[in-house]
């Protein structure tokens, strides 16, 4: 720190150098990119939160006009284009993980885009992006600030007026600048965009690299040989942003439209919509033209293109593997084996597949509709190490969802069975070995190797598992459900098997498949016979552990959903007797012949009203419950209709529709509820977990 006797000048020098600074914002964008694990959004925000507070600090420090009064000790310098840029990684990771935690894509994913677009716009022209200007635009209703959606790095345009609101031009001037964007900068914000899932992020981010290859052409125009600077120029990473953006294009509209809802409205072969395949075929082509035109001209400023500038590398290939695996096309198997065969002819290093590339043609026959796709999936991940590709936890988890598929056939559940017990055997050899953290004999570099190769089943394994039973037609799937359930909660208390807790999906599941099991003989009960007891117990059992999990609240708690309330009445509709329908047999009427007809009768007609009581009752605290909630949900209204009596669908709904001026309660949607009824529903693939069953 300066002494006492420095100079004004001297006092004015950080006290720490920039590549510092640099350095933790580098560490920080390392942090924010690595890993999936179940607490990854939350890593995520704190980084890329850190990396902005860091930022905004190192320019408001950099006023020439400081304090006398000001803390000389921490100041810390003015920010470089390696701090922005690593900033704009952070940015890029949070929209990644943000866009991944929602439902349905965009959302807090297309904000944090947004703000990557703010700095980028403010180091084009050259204003210092203030923290509080950013902060009262983010707050703004749709975060547009009224320019052009085509130019995504307009986005912000309005914060410079905001900004001069806010600040006293001498304050203002008194800011160290910003640097210009380089190629970097623009290829994080394109990042940004794509992983966002935006519904126009594959727009913005073309529009990005359409702008800057005309700067590029700008700068050929002008500078001389000498002169010319290549620093801002199309690459590699902008092309590959755009093929996410493809990539991420069918994902984004399944979650829009709620699962697999909109299937009718798919154009392509099998059902499938392979438009942005294309889309994204056509980006690779073109980078190979660039590459190869590069290459037969030369890499002198007048020729427009250098070498290593564009050529599709390995990222590129799996991005466009990815706008196929998931276009649902019946022939993207196909497709993606042609794109890993060309991979495998291309010359020169790093075009090799990988397991990122085998990941994709195992995700195109999960989401493939042919009877065989399981199979086929199998086959590809047993093909594996013979190709010297080494199966992930991701491998695995893509064959478990194909064998969890409605499209499954008899014997799915059992190979998905046996698939998760191999995981299982693996992990626990792995843990025998190097005592389940590694400090065993040989850990080390050893257990690092061995946890490399290791497939530890995680949250997603478990949950394809009962989805496969719940899908299956095993008149036992409700037990089998439970006890995969449970095995996950054993689990959950081992740190090193934190990755397997269940979440409300798994706990749905579970409900799915209590809600399509039949009668069967559970051999618990001592009079014999067939019984829907024992799959109701259960379901009501599973939604008792999930209620507890609620109160408990903590960082392992998991909450009921929309989806959770719709099974539960479902498992009412399916299990529990009706009044009329399961007791009109004469096989539940009392064997004793002592006894006249009447006397018989009598008896069972009393049994039938008990029953129907109990469905009732059970309906209605299900659906109160539900209500308080706040998740009332059409899925909630589609089965609390199946479930109840006339009477007691009109009793809870027909002050409502009376209300709505309706003349009954049949046409009644989620749209007609109240608020407090609705507030907490979140409709979405990415909430469910039922998905239907097989009885």
């Amino acid at each position: 720190s300066p002494s006492s006797s420095s100079s004004s000048s001297e006092q004015q020098q950080a006290c720490v150098p920039v590549e510092w600074c640099s350095s933790i914002l580098s560490a920080l964008s390392i942090a924010a990119a690595g890993g999936d694990g179940g607490d990854a959004k939350r890593r995520v925000d704190r980084c890329a939160s850190a990396a902005e507070t860091m930022l905004s600090r190192m320019i408001l420090d950099g006023c020439q006009n400081i304090d006398a009064a000001y803390d000389l000790h921490a100041r810390l310098p003015p920010p470089d284009l390696d701090c922005y840029n690593a900033a704009l990684s952070t940015l890029a990771a949070k929209a990644a993980a943000a866009a991944k935690a929602s439902s349905s894509g965009g959302g807090d994913g297309a904000a944090a885009a947004r703000r990557a677009a703010w700095y980028v716009r403010a180091m084009e022209r050259g204003r210092p992006p203030l923290p509080t200007a950013s902060s009262a635009f983010a707050s703004s209703s749709d975060g547009s600030g009224g320019a052009d959606a085509d130019d995504a790095t307009d986005a912000h345009a309005d914060t410079d007026d905001a900004t001069d609101a806010q600040f006293d031009e001498d304050f203002l001037s008194s800011l160290p600048s910003p640097p210009n964007p380089d190629s970097y900068s623009y290829a994080r914000l394109m990042e940004a965009w794509a992983a966002s899932r935006d519904d126009k992020a594959a727009q913005r981010v073309k529009s990005i690299l359409r702008r800057v290859g005309e700067m590029h052409e700008e700068r050929l125009g002008d500078d001389t040989d000498d002169d010319y600077d290549d620093s801002l120029r199309p690459t590699t990473d902008m092309y590959n942003a755009l093929l996410l953006a493809y990539s991420n294009e069918d994902v984004g509209a399944l979650r829009s439209k709620g699962g697999n809802k909109g299937k009718g409205k798919r154009k392509g072969k099998g059902g499938g919509d392979p438009s942005a395949a294309r889309k994204a075929e056509r980006v690779l082509a073109e980078m190979w033209e660039l590459h190869d035109s590069s290459d037969s001209s030369s890499s002198s400023p007048s020729s427009g293109v250098d070498a290593p500038s564009v050529r599709p590398d390995v990222t590129s290939y799996n991005r466009l593997m990815d706008a196929w695996s998931e276009s649902r096309c019946d022939d993207a198997p196909d497709r993606v084996r042609a794109l890993l065969d060309e991979m495998s002819g291309i010359d020169g290093v790093g075009i090799e597949p990988g397991v990122d590339a085998y990941n994709a043609l195992l995700n195109a026959h999960a989401k493939s509709r042919s009877f065989d796709a399981p199979r086929r999936a199998e086959g590809v991940l047993r093909e594996m190490p013979s190709r010297g590709v080494v199966p992930d936890v991701k491998s695995y988890n893509k064959v478990l969802a194909a064998y969890a598929r409605p499209e499954g056939r008899g014997g799915s559940a059992i190979a998905a069975a046996r698939l998760l017990s191999e995981m299982e055997e693996s992990e626990s050899e792995f843990d025998a070995k190097f005592d389940g953290d590694g400090d065993g004999d040989g850990a080390g570099n050893g257990a690092s190797a061995a946890s490399a190769a290791v497939c530890r089943p995680d949250r997603k394994s478990y949950t394809s598992l009962i989805s496969a039973w719940a899908r299956s037609s095993a008149p036992d799937k409700a037990d089998r459900a439970l006890e995969v359930l449970e095995r996950m909660e054993a689990k959950s208390s081992s740190s090193s098997h934190s990755g397997a807790s269940p979440d409300v999906k798994s706990y749905n599941a579970a409900l799915n498949a209590c809600a399509f099991s039949g009668p069967y003989d559970d051999g618990r009960s001592t009079e014999g016979g067939s019984s829907c007891r024992r799959p109701f117990a259960i379901a009501v059992s599973i939604f008792n552990k999930l209620r507890r999990s609620k109160e408990r609240g903590g960082g392992s708690a998991v909450e009921p959903n929309h989806v959770t309330y719709g099974t539960l009445l479902k498992c009412c509709a399916n299990l529990l007797p009706s009044s009329f329908d399961e007791y009109d047999s004469d096989d539940d009427y009392d064997d004793d012949d002592d006894e006249p007809d009447g006397t018989r009768r009598r008896r069972t007609t009393t049994e039938r009203e008990r029953l129907r009581e109990m469905r009732e009752s059970v309906v209605e605290r299900t659906f109160l419950q539900c209500r308080r909630d706040g998740l009332v949900g059409d899925v909630v209204l589609a089965n609390l209709r199946s479930a109840s009596s006339p009477a007691l669908y009109d009793a809870l709904l027909g002050d409502l529709s009376e209300e709505r001026g309706m003349a009954s309660t049949d046409g009644i949607r989620m749209i007609d509820l109240p608020y407090e009824w609705t507030r907490n529903v979140r409709e979405g693939r990415g909430y469910g977990g039922g998905g239907g069953g097989r009885r």
